[in-house]
């Protein structure tokens, strides 16, 4: 909640710039403006900045929030306590596609800004290595998915800034499937295994599970970019791209997005060695282990169909040559000519995404058979290097632990300043707990002076709702009219008197 009302600041001084600037917040009437004020300077805290600058930069601040890009990614991990359908809805189609698909529908805007590009692309690349880094060293099934999911999105930003945005949208279409299918079956695993979920204490589910298997090995191939599945479409289109572009940064972005692919491979090989051939580590009994009901397999079925084929059948129509499928609504760099440069790249260039994929998959193999051999005396140091190693990226690389300190001593500085010293110092001083000492005093000092006789509080009582009535309705006139009715004054001197008679 509190990462993304963040992001709801930046997106809402995004649309109140725009709607100051065009008057409308219609995206068709805010297109056909932009061309017509591409030198037009805003000014912002003393400084002049380029319109399209100022706005992209927003945008990209809003969308990261909702995205959980880099800084803003913490959020995603930890909202993995809901369902598991209710994660794979979040995580495949909805709340985390909402900023991807933003800068997306605003390419024609962001894409006036070749700083908010250069920006984009290099938090894209930051967020995909980081989540691919990070899912090698987890343990829980929702977090592995999850942190596949923070990757997937990186590869999308990314791609967005290096203007390539309808491969963007056809890997966020393409990605909807298969990281589905991710979420439901490792829902069903979890169901499977009696709700447990550290792959720790699973192991030797592959006689026992064989349809759940089957649908988590064809989700992690479709993630792993693997030929002719659903994810190769996209996924290998956006790293041929990102080198075609013969940019300094663009060559950046392609040479550490494959080693974000080579993590991908890592984590999605040892998540299915942990749970299906390793031997299990528990004390428990998985002979009981059955598939789940024919509710729960049906849609892990089709969506088994939709990562195997839904990239294929749909990728002339996304990104095809000569396809308007997208007319205007999103900007295409020079409507599709950027393939030309894809067409002539040599062989290795184009299977290197998939030699990293096919060596990450043997060196997590071979690791893993060779856990107990490195873990003897011999390699003690190694032993406590990657034990050091393990712990910082298992911990996400501290950014909860940077994050709950630095927003701590935030809000305590806040509740001393504003609280504290503010609305329960000053505010309150002057004013009702001010008042209430200053009068509480006056009252105890009349209550001090007069004697506790009933006569003689009856009097005052009687005297005070007159003197208030009169000043409330007579005013300036109250004096006046004391004057000229002395029998009043005769009558309040007379009750006075009364306090001696017994």
């Amino acid at each position: 909640m509190l990462m993304n009302r963040i992001a709801d600041v930046f997106f809402l001084i995004a649309i109140i710039s725009i709607f100051l600037t065009f008057k409308t917040t219609n995206f068709l009437s805010v297109f056909q403006c932009v061309g017509m004020i591409e030198e037009f300077n805003v000014f912002f805290m003393h400084f002049s900045i380029n319109f399209f600058d100022f706005i992209s930069f927003f945008l990209l601040l809003g969308a990261c929030g909702k995205s959980a890009q880099f800084g803003f990614h913490v959020w995603l991990p930890a909202s993995m306590n809901g369902p598991t359908p209710v994660s794979s809805l979040l995580h495949s189609s909805t709340m985390v596609c909402a900023g991807v698909f933003l800068i997306i529908r605003c390419s024609p805007i962001i894409e006036f800004s070749p700083a908010v590009l250069y920006l984009m692309a290099i938090i894209g690349l930051l967020t995909a290595l980081l989540g691919g880094v990070v899912g090698i060293f987890q343990y829980d099934v929702k977090a592995i998915v999850a942190y596949s999911t923070t990757s997937q999105l990186g590869y999308m930003f990314f791609s967005c800034g290096l203007s390539n945005y309808h491969v963007a949208i056809f890997h966020l279409l393409n990605h909807a499937f298969f990281k589905c299918l991710l979420f439901l079956a490792g829902g069903a695993l979890i169901h499977s295994f009696f709700d447990l979920q550290d792959i720790r204490k699973m192991g030797s589910a592959v006689n026992f599970l064989p349809l759940t298997y089957f649908t988590l090995l064809v989700a992690s191939l479709a993630l792993m970019g693997f030929p002719f599945l659903t994810g190769f479409f996209s996924k290998d289109l956006i790293l041929e791209l990102s080198f075609a572009r013969y940019l300094i940064y663009a060559s950046f972005v392609h040479f550490f997005a494959i080693a974000a692919a080579f993590c991908t491979a890592i984590y999605s090989t040892r998540f299915l060695l942990y749970v299906f051939f390793v031997k299990t580590n528990t004390y428990k009994s998985f002979v009981q282990l059955e598939e789940s009901s024919l509710v729960m397999s049906i849609p892990l079925i089709f969506l088994v169909v939709m990562s195997i084929f839904w990239g294929f059948l749909t990728s002339d129509l996304n990104i095809g040559w000569g396809s308007y499928v997208w007319n205007d609504s999103i900007f295409i760099f020079f409507t599709h000519f950027s393939y030309i440069e894809t067409e002539f790249l040599s062989p290795f260039v184009k299977n290197m995404p998939l030699l990293f994929s096919f060596f990450g998959v043997s060196l997590c193999v071979i690791l893993i058979n060779l856990a107990e051999f490195l873990s003897s005396s011999r390699f003690n140091y190694f032993i406590i290097f990657w034990n050091n190693i393990s712990a910082f990226l298992f911990n996400a690389a501290y950014f909860d632990v940077l994050y709950n300190k630095f927003f701590n001593q935030l809000l305590e500085i806040s509740y001393i300043f504003t609280n504290k010293w503010t609305d329960q110092g000053i505010l309150q001083m002057a004013g009702p707990y001010g008042f209430y000492k200053i009068f509480r005093g006056i009252s105890l000092k009349i209550k001090s002076k007069q004697p506790s006789n009933v006569f003689f509080s009856i009097g005052w009582i009687f005297f005070s709702i007159v003197f208030f009535m009169l000043f409330l309705f007579f005013h300036i006139n109250f004096f006046i009219f004391l004057v000229n009715n002395p029998g009043l004054s005769l009558v309040v001197v007379v009750l006075y008197l009364s306090k001696d008679i017994e």
